[in-house]
């Protein structure tokens, strides 16, 4: 998907994202943003 839109926008990942590790691979897959329903406990993770 990040090679698809080539910098013209940014990609989110979103769903399904209940974690710290959830969030480490969505961004080392090439999200450049992050959406979940599930900050808080995400944030008292680390």
């Amino acid at each position: 998907m990040k090679q698809t839109v080539e910098g013209r926008c940014l990609v989110k990942a979103a769903g399904g994202i209940r974690t710290i590790e959830d969030c480490k691979r969505m961004l080392q897959a090439g999200a450049d943003r992050i959406g979940t329903g599930s900050a808080a406990a995400i944030a008292e993770e680390e």
